[in-house]
């Protein structure tokens, strides 16, 4: 099984790369369509915490990338 990372961790390699890291910008992407909303969400209450795989990561930040140069 694929190890689980949390949105700072995303947010972090976002950071890394030079790119908006701010979890605003993250909803943002995801309403634009840009990117995919994460597959592993836990929903409790009136919260959501969102995990991503190694690959869903790499994937956004190339996604991300991709977006901002056009």
């Amino acid at each position: 099984m694929e190890q689980l990372y949390s949105k700072q961790i995303l947010l972090k390699k976002l950071r890394e790369n030079n790119l908006p890291y701010s979890y605003p910008s993250l909803l943002r992407y995801e309403k634009k369509g840009i990117i995919q909303k994460p597959l592993g969400m836990i929903h409790y209450s009136d919260r959501s915490w969102r995990f991503y795989s190694t690959v869903e990561i790499n994937k956004i930040v190339v996604l991300i990338r991709k977006y901002l140069k056009e």
